[in-house]
């Protein structure tokens, strides 16, 4: 939480390396997954090679009868899945080839992971008013689940965006409300010297400007926060937020061929990311 996320990889290489060598297959597979799928997925990298790597984690979790990191690995495979194959019918269902929710979703001893995924997705695929019901009615669920896990950063975040762009959509005041009791708690993170959490606080500033009617604020913004995600590589978000932006202008008619730009970068984003069903998502809203 001090230290930028990235530098955690070679520890955590180490560290599964160290631990199979004396026989400690519970902390080696957790190090494995966190380097190879989780860590990666947090900064943006490519969907394709995560998705590789999920498949050989995801067998030597399971010859060690590592249940739990087996699990986490399937709801994010298919989480990624579902950003990346067009064909499948509706992307926010976090079912599918790797994950059969008959199965795998009943015996899960860690379902902050599945809420993970499926409140990604509603996030990702724009269903924001129920992206933002969900926030509200789960509140601090997965942060109280597990204290000072790397992911709560994202996932207070994904809440907090949601509520936003739930708030602009819906103009209910519940969700503006909450945003900014999340939106507090992570400038609090930022103040306090975690360096992660930047184009998070410049977003989430964006949206609640745009909320406010602050144009040029929420203008400006959103473009030091897209700069920032983009300099750190961050291709989720350099995709999510200039969706946002694109959103947000086209509120404004004399705005429009600066929406069409936004979008058109969004796409590409989420095309370098690997998010090609999203890519398709937002092709179709433009057609």
């Amino acid at each position: 939480w001090t230290q930028a996320i990235s530098k955690c990889l070679p520890a955590l290489g180490d560290g599964y390396v160290v631990g199979m060598q004396m026989g400690e297959t519970v902390m080696s597979i957790w190090d494995l997954v966190l380097q190879r799928v989780i860590i990666p997925l947090l900064l943006g990298h490519p969907l394709d090679p995560i998705k590789r790597d999920c498949s050989k984690v995801l067998v030597q979790a399971e010859e060690f009868a590592q249940q739990d990191q087996a699990l986490v690995v399937r709801f994010l495979w298919q989480l990624m899945i579902n950003l990346s194959d067009p064909s499948k019918s509706n992307g926010t269902i976090l079912e599918g080839e790797v994950l059969d929710p008959r199965v795998h979703k009943s015996e899960s001893t860690i379902p902050r992971t599945l809420y993970y995924s499926e409140a990604m997705l509603l996030l990702m695929f724009s269903d924001y008013e129920a992206a933002a019901q969900r926030a509200i009615e789960r509140g601090d669920y997965y942060s109280k689940s597990a204290p000072g896990i790397v992911t709560n950063m994202d996932e207070t975040f994904h809440r907090a965006i949601s509520l936003y762009a739930g708030a602009r959509q819906t103009k209910k005041n519940k969700f503006k409300k909450a945003a900014i009791k999340l939106q507090k708690r992570i400038v609090r993170w930022q103040k306090a010297g975690n360096p992660n959490v930047k184009h998070f606080v410049l977003v989430l500033d964006a949206e609640s400007a745009a909320l406010s009617s602050k144009v040029e604020i929420a203008k400006a913004k959103y473009q030091e926060a897209i700069a920032v995600a983009s300099k750190g590589g961050f291709l989720q978000y350099v995709g999510l937020f200039n969706e946002r932006y694109a959103d947000y202008l086209l509120q404004d008619p004399l705005s429009a061929d600066e929406a069409m730009k936004r979008r058109c970068e969004a796409i590409e984003a989420y095309r370098e990311w690997g998010a090609h069903a999203k890519v398709e998502q937002m092709m179709g809203e433009s057609s």
